[in-house]
């Protein structure tokens, strides 16, 4: 399997720091070649900095933020019985609760630890310099398909409004359940990967014009969006008890899937009419749902019924190539993949997904190309990165696939993908 080939990464990332005089009792532990960056950048809220550090014993190895006061601001631990040789660790430029650091001088310090020895501490001074934090619509949506329009459109494109957070930055715009939002910041948002594309470059506190179909009338609405790390409302609290339309039950039923709630998700699919249980939506939901539940066969087969019943469904066209990556299809998988993203050449996430699946299937150079059509889709997509990096050390090419994997991992926000993929790659490699 091509992934094992990030173990070519080599720990040709930076240099080291002298070493300080080592911790009384702990003679036998010791740390070296710690690598970290002089300036953290990034959006607010999701800057960090990417650095690695040496032990000569089996031992944890910690990576502390220190303010300019002295203070620890933040902590990351690898395993406690951490192998000897270099390990990487993502250190996020927040406190311990989440919350973003102000810019300004920061020292790194690292060392290793185990039961009551603890090694030499190495210190890297840096500076934090973070642009403005990624803005959010609060608000949930379900594309305008030609079958999730009914009683809202009366034709497709866009995405449906089901439901608002109250008292927010999103509501004061005027936005409500029942538009139809068209374009944001004067782009189309009428695919799925468009919509998400126009949300992922909206910056916190900066007005943006939101066009909006409302009861067949086009207006024009302004939402100053909040940072995206603006805590969301209880969904369940704001959806209506009984959904009206299709849209509205997707979007209940999507929410509670997202929020890991599949009985709840199921209860509101249940409560459909036959008709709409057998339409496009309804077995997209059932996908969705089936997925959750770790059945993948029986997902991919949902997604084929809605895809036959709505042909230009992309969304279906998507989760059936998660399914049958899942069942470990890759040559269909690749195949609706690369449907998916024909269906809407707006979207990152397919090309990024058919990289994946490519590469699983050592065939690099398709998977390089899938993964540099996502990034032309969106340079700042995480994934497409690390797709993409790994592609190229799957040619041979070290040194690009090492920038591509540093920068993904780097812009990626999930701690736990981050947490799965260093010590896969990054960690194995300089042993």
């Amino acid at each position: 399997m091509s992934i094992r080939r990030l173990a070519l990464i080599t720990a040709a990332l930076g240099g080291s720091v002298a070493l300080l005089p080592t911790a009384a009792g702990a003679p036998s532990l010791s740390v070296s070649r710690f690598s970290a960056p002089a300036t953290i950048t990034g959006r607010q809220g999701h800057a960090r900095a990417l650095v690695s550090v040496s032990s000569n014993a089996t031992a944890r190895v910690v990576v502390r933020l220190v303010n300019a006061r002295g203070a620890v601001v933040n902590t990351v631990k690898s395993k406690p019985s951490q192998a000897r040789g270099r390990v990487w660790l993502a250190v996020d430029a927040t406190t311990l609760s989440g919350i973003q650091i102000p810019a300004g001088k920061y020292t790194l310090q690292a060392y290793s630890v185990s039961g009551s020895r603890r090694s030499n501490v190495l210190r890297r001074a840096g500076t934090g310099r973070f642009t403005r934090a990624r803005g959010t619509i609060q608000a949930l949506t379900v594309t305008a398909w030609p079958l999730t329009i009914a009683g809202v459109a009366s034709a497709p494109g866009g995405q449906i409004v089901r439901a608002v957070a109250p008292d927010g930055a999103t509501a004061a715009s005027g936005l409500q359940a029942g538009d139809v939002i068209r374009a944001v910041n004067g782009r189309s948002v009428d695919s799925p990967g468009a919509w998400l594309r126009a949300r992922r470059v909206l910056n916190a506190g900066t007005a943006v014009p939101i066009d909006v179909d409302r009861a067949g009338v086009r207006q024009r609405l302004t939402v100053s969006p909040p940072p995206d790390w603006t805590a969301s409302p209880d969904w369940t609290k704001v959806l209506p008890a009984t959904p009206g339309n299709i849209a509205t039950a997707l979007s209940a039923i999507r929410e509670r899937v997202d929020a890991g709630d599949t009985a709840g998700a199921e209860t509101r699919l249940a409560a459909l009419s036959p008709a709409d249980q057998k339409s496009a939506p309804g077995w997209f939901a059932t996908g969705l749902i089936r997925m959750a539940k770790g059945d993948p066969l029986g997902a991919q087969a949902a997604f084929n019924y809605a895809i036959a019943a709505d042909p230009e469904m992309s969304e279906a066209r998507f989760q059936r190539g998660l399914a049958l990556i899942a069942r470990g299809r890759l040559d269909l998988a690749e195949q609706g993949l690369a449907a998916a993203s024909a269906a809407d050449p707006a979207d990152a996430l397919a090309p990024t997904f058919r990289a994946f699946a490519l590469l699983r299937a050592d065939r690099f150079a398709d998977a390089f190309a899938s993964g540099q059509l996502a990034l032309a889709v969106d340079p700042a997509y995480a994934e497409g990165h690390i797709a993409t990096g790994i592609a190229h050390l799957s040619l041979g090419r070290k040194a690009a696939g090492v920038a591509d994997i540093r920068k993904g991992l780097v812009l990626r926000a999930a701690p736990p993908r981050r947490r799965d993929m260093i010590p896969r790659s990054l960690t194995p490699a300089t042993k």
